[in-house]
């Protein structure tokens, strides 16, 4: 038995336990219908996020959303870079670079897509890339993807938006649901981004081959 795959109206996990199906009554339409078509699933960040020995930046900051999805500022922090990084995934039928382009544009922030070949840029501090190194040792983890196309510099898959559904209902179980207060949406909406997972640098090589996994 599962929990349905849904997102609710406040952008958390639907509750409803499953024995089959994917999705609940209420929220099936988010497991088919036009959604339902081959494209990718990619993985994103701040650029700054990964650039060697990433600083604090003052107007990144880090808070608890209330329910109408407006931030505190005076309950908020400056973001940590040190150990941990804020990671987005999306998908797209189009092709992964424009996507993220369009991204650029609307939010006014620089983003970067995580790659294989961009992973050894996340791990920072010197703790993290001795665990990483030992784990990639014992998992043998220099193969290759199954379902990444290098050429896109995304995962693959027949069924994206499911796919992409499917890796949040697993980053929400392991590292909880994040929101992202973004200046650049601040005039189109409310500008709280939903679906930002801030995860350990050490354990994004890990996310890489749990998408390779999910895509389908």
């Amino acid at each position: 038995m599962k929990r349905c795959l849904g997102t609710t109206a406040k952008g958390e996990r639907c509750k409803i336990i499953l024995k089959q199906e994917a999705y609940c009554k209420y929220h099936i339409n988010q497991g088919a219908g036009p959604n339902d078509k081959a494209g990718y699933v990619y993985i994103f960040t701040l650029k700054h996020l990964i650039e060697g020995s990433p600083k604090k930046q003052t107007w990144l900051r880090q808070a608890d959303p209330n329910p109408e999805n407006q931030i505190n500022f005076a309950h908020t922090s400056v973001f940590d870079p040190k150990r941990h990084i804020l990671i987005k995934v999306g998908y797209t039928t189009q092709r992964v670079r424009r996507r993220l382009s369009q991204w650029r544009e609307r939010c006014k922030q620089d983003f970067q897509l995580l790659t294989p070949q961009t992973l050894d840029r996340v791990v920072s501090s010197n703790r993290d890339k001795l665990a990483d190194l030992m784990e990639r040792l014992s998992c043998l983890s220099l193969r290759s993807y199954n379902k990444y196309d290098f050429n896109e510099q995304a995962f693959k898959a027949l069924n994206a938006f499911r796919s992409e559904q499917q890796v949040h209902a697993q980053l929400r179980s392991l590292f909880g649901s994040g929101r992202l207060y973004c200046d650049g949406c601040k005039s189109a909406n409310s500008g709280v981004h939903k679906e930002w997972f801030l995860v350990p640098r050490k354990k994004v090589r890990n996310i890489m081959r749990m998408i390779d996994r999910l895509v389908d």
